[in-house]
């Protein structure tokens, strides 16, 4: 039976492992033992209980019945440690004879001992010992007194160690894998025998770009070569004949030898044995990137490191002669090493010279970590120098000025126009007046990069001539003395593995500086006011080049299909502006586009790119990052001319399978909530506390909202607790307009709390809370709260009351506002309008002020103020008792 346990190991907090490292474990095995015990524990994590409170993690139904362990299971996470403590605990107290030792992995016990008539004693003593403290020992898988034994998928014997036979039979029988999964397991397999095969990393190398060079899934199928089945069968052979690897024995020196290979650490372990050095442990990896680009000298400090590092685990600060082949401790001592960040010259310098257990030689002898000569063995040499040598993309490059040569100055500018538009041009000048070139460049162009062009076309100027070079840009320099040839041996990638910015420009920069005789690139400062040669040369060359941005000069075609970022050839673009359709074309010519002295269709300063064109620039500009369709726009735009991108690059980004899974759907909102609509008046309250400042014994207002007439109570209180909200709800609304249904308050414990929550199942109320940290939510409230607050600021400061006089006056102006029906709350309530008073008298005059228009003005708002205040009551028609006059009766006046 399989119980899969993954969520269990999920939600339960891990432990500590306490279950050491298999080779660890074997490491601290002493070369004198020659006899051997395996002793199986049977029934290992069933032989510990499960406390009754924690069973209920492992329960299962079975055909409908409920089962759970009442056993350490397999498969939980932290069987092995709890057992392995449980084991050790067991074993505190036992001690073996000084000619033995115990090694302990989960339920596999190792006795070792140097004769056999010690194993057979200690073995005997160990075995009553876990018969006392109730363990039981599988007879079958029971290994006695022996002078070899199988122990952790090794074979142990008095020489030492090797690969287990059953392991090596497993690995040789395996056939050739067909997917990635299978190839991942494989490796895994063979990888558990790394340290016995020399050189391992570098033979697993094309097996694994295999799987791992391109994007694959677990179960797509592998595609062999020559090259892959080589390597396949060649590792299948190193495991049939690997060495005997001996035990570490602390009371000797270690030995270990190191070497750089093809980009790869190849180092080996030794110690004495006899009079020959024999090999503790094989190791091998492969160098990152950037060590990868650095010179043959600097690989070897990277490799020490490396193999230093890799055996620390073995070695444990014992003492160490470490065998090189190049000089490392002088690179790292008296050499520049400009090739190294200060970060990794730091962690080289930590690992190689801080040790004090560590003795560096360098190898004058056949080297067995490398055995056979590489290329870039031969004649010994002086490690700085050489490295020097290849840090320079040409040995004799200077940084100080060449006598009998060529001065110029050169330099780079770029800046904005008044409307925006980038203006961006070179210059190379001669003292005092002689302007060598000084062109435009296509705006895309930045300030570094023209830099870099200037330089470049100076050295191309003075082919064949010894030439100083002074520059202001500190870029260019660096890139020059420092990193440019780096990032060629590199491929133009950063250490990340992306494309160096101006990649092209570096190339040809690279070539160019070839061209001299002689050539000296000097860095000087900038925007400098002195009066020496090299501060008017800079100052010269500076204002030439902002002339020549501006179009003074004229422009340069040298570097218009210069692409800065490789995203379409420039010969395969001449070739399908070509073969681009005449419609197309006279469309480019009717936005403005030119055709320039190589062929190309140009406007803006920048090619036409064709609508062939588009799907391959698409391409690269989305690139495996997938890039969004406005970043590929601007990439594009920055390199050309281009006429109905955008909608080609929506519908490419829709296409692409993979920005469809991860893009988020901005446009697929879920639909916005609302409030049930009330159907009578206080059926449903909204409520809410505002603090205030202390006036008497009030601080805080309850306000409370009817959300069907949006009538409002302001009640103002001591307190913000439950029991405020509770007799405030009872004596003010209950009281006056019966028991609501529904009640949205806030989720703080005046309202959240279980007087409320009581009242409210006695009453039949149903609470609700609005979102937390989400206004939204309480919109009703809070912009009556913010009302509220805004009127009794007013009140306060026209009757010069404090604000809990002023409440009636808040109170009655929010319910005789109208909404936007046209009806006010108390309307709504009370089925008529608030009476107001008939005549709004002008206090600051008297009645003999009072003029004929002052009196028919008061007639009129008396007249309106009464039709808008008197509500249409149908009354009894009173009967007039007054006697009919008729013409001709007398009347007494």
């Amino acid at each position: 039976m399989i119980q899969d346990l993954r969520m269990v190991n999920t939600a339960v907090q891990t432990r500590a492992p306490h279950v050491p490292d298999p080779h660890t474990l074997l490491n601290s095995l002493k070369s004198s033992r020659k006899y051997f015990s395996v002793i199986d524990l049977s029934n290992a994590f069933f032989s510990v209980p499960v406390h009754p409170d924690s069973q209920f993690w492992f329960a299962f139904t079975y055909k409908n019945s409920k089962f759970t362990f009442t056993r350490l299971p397999q498969g939980y996470s932290d069987s092995p440690t709890i057992f392995t403590q449980a084991i050790t605990n067991c074993l505190a107290d036992f001690q073996c004879s000084a000619n033995s030792q115990i090694l302990v992995y989960v339920d596999d016990i190792l006795v070792a001992s140097n004769d056999a008539e010690s194993c057979l004693k200690d073995s005997l003593a160990l075995l009553q010992h876990l018969h006392k403290t109730g363990n039981k020992v599988s007879k079958s898988k029971l290994q006695w007194v022996k002078t070899t034994v199988q122990y952790l998928g090794h074979t142990l014997t008095g020489e030492g160690r090797q690969i287990q036979s059953g392991r090596q039979e497993t690995i040789l029988n395996t056939p050739k894998p067909q997917t990635k999964k299978q190839m991942m397991q494989f490796l895994g397999l063979v990888n558990y025998c790394r340290q016995y095969i020399p050189h391992y990393a570098e033979k697993t190398q094309p097996l694994s770009e295999m799987i791992h060079g391109q994007q694959m899934e677990m179960n797509d199928k592998i595609s062999w070569t020559p090259l892959t089945e080589a390597a396949f069968v060649n590792l299948k052979q190193d495991i049939h004949s690997s060495t005997t690897l001996i035990l570490p024995d602390y009371s000797k020196p270690f030995t270990q030898t190191v070497d750089c290979r093809n980009g790869f650490m190849t180092s080996v372990l030794l110690q004495k044995h006899g009079d020959k050095q024999r090999p503790v442990a094989f190791y091998s990896k492969k160098l990152d990137q950037v060590a990868q680009a650095l010179p043959v000298c600097v690989q070897a400090v990277s490799a020490a490191a490396l193999a230093i590092s890799s055996s620390a685990d073995v070695v444990l600060f014992h003492p160490l002669t470490l065998l090189v082949p190049h000089a490392v401790d002088v690179l790292l001592l008296q050499g520049r090493l400009g090739l190294l960040s200060p970060a990794r010259h730091l962690s080289y310098t930590a690992i190689l010279m801080s040790q004090p257990h560590i003795t560096i030689q360098r190898c004058n002898i056949l080297n067995p970590a490398t055995l056979l000569p590489t290329p870039a063995d031969g004649d010994p040499h002086n490690c700085i120098e050489a490295t020097d040598n290849l840090q320079l993309p040409r040995p004799d490059l200077k940084d100080t000025p060449l006598p009998d040569s060529l001065i110029w100055f050169v330099d780079g500018s770029c800046s904005k126009t008044e409307t925006g538009k980038t203006q961006t041009g070179y210059a190379i000048v001669q003292t005092p007046d002689l302007v060598i070139e000084a062109k435009s460049l296509p705006p895309h162009f930045s300030a570094q990069a023209a830099e870099i062009i200037a330089l470049t076309r100076a050295c191309e100027l003075a082919s064949g001539q010894p030439l100083t070079v002074y520059t202001d840009s500190q870029y260019a320099f660096s890139t020059v003395h420092c990193f440019a040839k780096q990032w060629e041996r590199r491929g133009m990638v950063t250490s990340s593995g992306k494309p160096i910015t101006h990649s092209q420009l570096l190339l040809r920069l690279l070539r160019a500086v070839l061209l001299p005789s002689a050539l000296a690139i000097c860095k000087c400062q900038a925007h400098t006011s002195g009066k020496d040669p090299v501060s008017f040369g800079n100052r010269f060359a500076d204002e030439v080049a902002k002339s020549a941005s501006q179009g003074v000069f004229g422009s340069s075609d040298l570097f218009t299909a210069q692409i800065t970022d490789s995203l379409i050839d420039h010969t395969v673009l001449a070739d399908m502006q070509v073969h681009t359709p005449a419609a197309e074309k006279q469309l480019w010519k009717v936005k403005g586009a030119t055709l320039s002295a190589d062929g190309l269709y140009v406007a803006h300063d920048k090619p036409v790119l064709p609508k062939s064109l588009f799907k391959a620039a698409a391409l690269v500009s989305h690139g495996p990052c997938h890039v969004s369709t406005e970043g590929m726009a601007h990439l594009i735009k920055q390199h050309f001319t281009t006429y109905n991108l955008e909608s080609y690059l929506r519908h490419f980004c829709r296409s692409c399978v993979i920005c469809a899974k991860h893009n988020a759907q901005g446009n697929v909102r879920p639909k916005r909530g609302q409030f049930p609509q009330a159907k009578y008046p206080f059926q449903m309250l909204h409520m809410d506390f505002i603090e205030l400042t202390q006036s008497g014994p009030y601080k805080y207002c309850l306000v409370i909202v009817d959300a069907f007439s949006k009538w409002v109570e302001i009640i103002p209180t001591a307190k913000n607790d439950a029991l405020t909200v509770a007799k405030a709800l009872c004596k003010t609304i209950i009281a006056n307009h019966g028991i609501p249904e529904v009640i949205y308050s806030g989720n703080g414990p005046h309202f959240v709390n279980e007087v409320i929550q009581n009242m409210a199942n006695h009453l039949g109320i149903k609470l609700k809370n609005h979102c937390a940290y989400h206004p939204a939510s309480a919109g009703l409230v809070e912009r009556n709260n913010a009302t509220i607050k805004n009127r009794l600021r007013k009140c306060m400061a026209e009757t010069k009351k404090p604000w809990p006089e002023c409440l009636d006056l808040v109170k009655l102006y929010m319910r005789i506002t109208p909404n936007n029906l046209g009806l006010t709350p108390f309307e709504i309530i009370y089925g008529r309008p608030y009476k107001l008073p008939l005549v709004n008298k002008d206090l600051q005059k008297t009645e003999d002020e009072l003029t004929l228009a002052d009196y028919m003005k008061m007639i009129i708002l008396s007249k309106e103020s009464q039709t808008a205040n008197t509500w249409p009551i149908s009354s009894p028609v009173l009967q007039d008792k007054t006697p009919a006059v008729t013409p001709g009766d007398w009347v007494f006046i």
